[in-house]
This record gives structure tokens, sequence and C-alpha cells, in this order.
């Protein structure tokens, strides 16, 4: 059956393709992106106990003491980097330092490494050539990589709006590059979705997400150039909080 035949799959488009990236156009205009990327951690914290619930999984998964601990991580690396994260708007001083930071070759090579990941997934038979126990890290890798560009483009959108209608050629550009990545994002993440347990995929996914969506803030936009030793330390712990987020479920003996 076409995924779109399906309530849980248009469900799912809605709030992601729809609500999702409505409040992030608003949210990525304000805010820095090193400190945005690491909320999505919530999204761990959320999925574990809707498929806890059995709502939505079936059966539903058992959380145990060391997830429950892991989420508890998760939440203290959030209120870190809201405490210890970039406090100015994290955006460039001027449209045209905008513009400078989105033309420059570091952003060919993020672009360059997501085009290379998705494609080692997308391409007919390339996804076979990974090691089992490799396949659901490289998935979510990929989902990630194409991810951030996608909050890159969503970034651009939502400034150069701002400034319409003299940046009505950066928007629409940016526009187009956000109707090719984002489709592309979906689709690996929804092959990591399916491709192993909830409590492997999104922790796997969302820890490469915040990775990769802050190292894009820091070296495009020098998110980090203001802060202290101890601000830096505090947000390098908090994206690696998720890495400590649960372990996959033991199949039953």
């Amino acid at each position: 059956m076409p995924p779109w035949r399906s309530w849980r799959w248009l469900l799912g488009f809605f709030l992601l393709g729809v609500c999702a990236t409505s409040i992030d156009v608003v949210v990525l205009g304000i805010l820095p992106l090193s400190v945005i990327a690491p909320f999505a951690g919530l999204t761990i914290v959320i999925s574990l106990l809707v498929s806890a619930s059995g709502l939505v999984t079936y059966p539903a998964e058992k959380l145990s003491r060391a997830d429950l601990g892991s989420i508890a991580l998760v939440l203290a690396g959030v209120t870190l980097v809201s405490a210890f994260g970039p406090k100015d708007s994290g955006n460039p001083k001027s449209f045209d330092t905008l513009v400078a930071a989105y033309t420059s070759p570091r952003l060919a090579v993020f672009v360059g490494v997501a085009v290379t990941t998705a494609m080692t997934q997308l391409v007919p038979g390339c996804p076979g050539l990974c090691p089992a126990w490799a396949a659901p890290m490289l998935t979510a890798l990929s989902a990630a990589t194409c991810g951030s560009i996608s909050q890159l483009m969503l970034k651009l959108v939502s400034i150069s709006a701002a400034h319409l209608p003299s940046s009505l050629l950066v928007f629409s550009v940016a526009l187009a590059a956000l109707a090719c990545a984002a489709p592309v994002h979906l689709r690996l993440l929804n092959m990591t979705l399916a491709g192993a347990s909830v409590s492997l995929s999104v922790p796997c996914y969302q820890f490469l997400m915040i990775l990769c969506a802050t190292s894009a803030g820091g070296v495009l936009f020098n998110e980090f150039a203001h802060q202290t030793k101890l601000e830096l330390q505090a947000v390098r712990h908090t994206s690696l909080s998720p890495t400590l987020a649960p372990r996959p479920p033991r199949p039953p003996r």
C-alpha cells in the first residue's frame, strides 16, 4: 500500500512536514542554530514514552531503569545548552554577511557529505554493501546530514523573507534548495525508523542531527566565537548527552 494511503503516514507528514517546519521557520530566524539543535533531544524523550505506551508501536517497548536515567540525562543536557549556549541572536550582523556564509566553501563541504551519505542509502545496491550491524547508524547519519541541510535552508528562508523584496533571489534559491533537501530527508528518516527499533533509531538519529546542526552553526556562523571556555565545555557535553540514550531492547528468550 502506498504510504500516502496510511493515516499514520499522513499524520506523521502533517506533524513533521507542516507543523514542525512552520515552527522551525520562525525559531531559526530568532535563535542560534547551535542552541536550537540540542532541543531535538526532547524528541528522544517523547518518542520513547509514546513507544512505551503502545499507542503507536505494537507490542509496546519496555523502558528499563537505564532508559529512564538516560532520559534524565537528555533533559539535563537541554537545560545546560539553554543556560550556557550563545546568548545573542546567533544570526549574521547583516544580510550580506549571511549570504557570504552560505556561499563559502564550508557549506559546499556540508552539502557534499550530505549527498554522499544519501547516495549510499538511495542508490540501488549500495545499502547491501554495508554490514548489518552498521546499517542503522549509516542510515541515521545520512538522514541527519540531509536534515542539517534542510535546517540551514530553513534558516536562510526565514531570514531572507524578512528582507523581501530586495532578497527575492536569495529567498527563491533557498526555497528551491529546501524543496530538494526536505523530501530526501524525510525519505531517509523513514528508512531509519523502519530499519531498527525506536529505542535505537531515534537516539542515534537525533544525536547525529544535533552534532551536524551544532557544527554547522559554529563553522558557518561562528556562533561560538564569544563563548567562554566554561560555556564551550557545557555545550560540548550537552551535544554528547544523547549518546547515552536508551539501548535497543533485548530480544525475548
